[in-house]
């Protein structure tokens, strides 16, 4: 009842049972639809689709920009599939089409991103598949290039993801995380290949524009440390870790007493603490005052300034995380990690960790409080690594480091 007196309030009565009307005829329209894409439509097989959450970003994005400026023998045409027309970016690229995926009418797919996922050869997706709007026909490649490998595991014991997995291959950064996957994907281990996401090559890469917005962010500070906590609450309420009562918003701190203190911190030190909000985050309240030492960005942030996080990553000189994949990526910088753990014991209760000894495949200070993060920050700004062989150590199981990522996983493919 709800839900129809919002639809009523946001479209009137009118536009509200036209969208009714409409949807249940474009329900009919739209299965007949899928079954004549499924049985009649031809492959192109020069066309690659591709899939990322947010729209145009991480490793769908680099492997696109990959593939963009490397044919040589193949002239491939691109499809992207866009939550909103606002994702879209402001520039022509040659060979390359945006497509807003929703429907008007219909909870699901628009017929044009419809025909698009049935007719392309290559597909790559990198949360949610497209092929759960449609059946995946025989002659196309799924590639399931996923957005990260960290320590959480599957939500209450069961993966929303096992009913999503007609792909033909799934990458993960190393060998540790494919039995995970294969119970988190519900598939054969055989599928996953353990050769490294596409969004690392831009470690490698000197990319002077995310140098230079690092500089900005550092200011007249020595160095710069960007802490990236996963995320504890959302708007969607829909995770079991959701459900930890939290007295302060942020990771270790306290109180916005607390905020300020470790500012003046940071200044001390001349370190400039850079917090990135995760996507899915809620804003910080402590977001909208201003400090001299501690700055706050987020996806948005690096969208509207054409920055990419993995190609800013390199000219940061620490790391602070918690159970996120981002601290699994940061060891192939081979810099210094904190892992705020002040809520670990309630986390493993909720959620849970992949891992049956998490604590050892975290290398780096272990934070509890405030004054362990001070520990680590003396020691970012005497230049002390501490846990450089613990790094080293669990490297060959956590990732396995090439020259080009996204070469190695064409080739992998054989595409």
């Amino acid at each position: 009842m709800k839900k129809i007196v919002a639809k009523i309030k946001k479209y009137g009565i009118f536009g509200s049972l036209v969208r009714v009307v409409g949807g249940y005829f474009y329900s009919i329209i739209r299965q007949c639809y899928k079954f004549w894409l499924s049985r009649f439509s031809k492959i192109d097989e020069q066309q690659i689709l591709f899939f990322s959450t947010p729209s145009f970003s991480d490793n769908g994005k680099v492997m696109y920009e990959f593939l963009l400026n490397s044919q040589e023998e193949k002239e491939f045409k691109f499809v992207w599939l866009i939550h909103r027309e606002d994702d879209i970016p402001n520039r022509n690229i040659p060979n390359t089409r945006f497509i807003r995926c929703d429907s008007y009418y219909y909870k699901g797919f628009s017929l044009r991103a419809l025909h698009d996922v049935a007719t392309s050869k290559y597909i790559f997706f990198t949360h949610a598949s497209p092929m759960k709007h449609i059946e995946k026909r025989r002659g196309q490649i799924v590639v399931n290039l996923w957005h990260g490998c960290g320590y959480k595991d599957i939500q209450d014991g069961k993966s929303p993801w096992i009913q999503q997995n007609p792909f033909d291959a799934a990458i993960v950064p190393g060998t540790k995380f494919i039995e995970t996957k294969s119970k988190f994907w519900g598939c054969e281990k055989e599928k996953i290949l353990a050769v490294g996401y596409p969004r690392y090559d831009l470690f490698r890469k000197e990319d002077l524009q995310a140098r230079k917005y690092i500089e900005g962010l550092k200011g007249a500070s020595e160095q710069l440390i960007i802490w990236m906590p996963t995320f504890r609450k959302t708007r969607e309420n829909s995770y079991p870790e959701e459900r930890i009562e939290y007295g302060f918003e942020l990771p270790i701190l306290t109180s916005d007493a607390d905020v300020m203190e470790l500012n003046e911190y940071c200044r001390q030190k001349k370190i400039t603490l850079c917090l990135k909000r995760h996507p899915k985050q809620i804003e910080y309240s402590c977001e909208k005052n201003q400090y001299s030492n501690i700055c706050f960005i987020s996806h948005v942030d690096l969208l509207n300034a054409d920055i990419d996080l993995y190609a800013m990553l390199q000219y940061t000189d620490a790391l602070i995380s918690d159970y996120s994949s981002i601290a699994i990526d940061y060891l192939l910088l081979n810099k210094p990690i904190a892992f705020a753990l002040d809520d670990f014991e309630k986390y493993q209760a909720a959620r849970g960790f992949v891992f049956s000894d998490p604590l050892n495949y975290m290398p780096g200070h272990h934070i509890y409080c405030l004054e362990d993060l001070y520990a680590f920050l003396d020691d970012v700004s005497n230049g002390i690594d501490r846990f450089a062989e613990d790094r080293e150590r669990i490297m060959p199981e956590v990732h396995n480091p090439c020259d080009n990522y996204c070469q190695r996983i064409l080739e992998e493919l054989h595409i």
